[in-house]
């Protein structure tokens, strides 16, 4: 990967961040600066494997391709004292995803985007975990 292009899609400051969350805000909640630079980076990823030369019979079936995005989760917080006591050092994480259409990834709004990652973080819960 090219300097420039590593510049200018990966490296954010606060400022780029703060402007990301408010792209990504929705009337129900705002952003966390994790939801929205993980969407960030997911659909960079997923749009820069379209293929420009594509006809529209190729886009038009990518469009209806899910697209997913794994990640961890810290279980500290989301988990009772009574699973994990405050002595507890080694590691809680636990992978879950997201996924939605190429479509979606497209031509949606950035906000719908971090709605979707926000709904794979709140699948982990301590019934889920267990």
């Amino acid at each position: 990967m090219n300097d420039d292009l590593e510049t200018k899609f990966f490296r954010r400051g606060p400022a780029e961040i703060a402007k990301l969350k408010e792209k990504g805000a929705t009337t129900k909640v705002v952003p966390t600066g994790f939801n929205v630079v993980m969407t960030h980076v997911w659909r960079c990823k997923a749009l820069s494997e379209v293929d420009d030369d594509d006809n529209d019979d190729d886009r038009e079936e990518r469009s209806s391709l899910l697209s997913r995005v794994l990640y961890s989760v810290d279980l500290r917080s989301r988990l009772g004292p009574q699973v994990l006591p405050r002595s507890y050092t080694g590691n809680a994480v636990l992978r879950t995803y997201s996924a939605t259409t190429y479509g979606q990834m497209e031509g949606g709004p950035f906000s719908s985007l971090v709605e979707i990652v926000r709904e794979g973080l709140l699948r982990v819960t301590e019934d889920y975990v267990r």
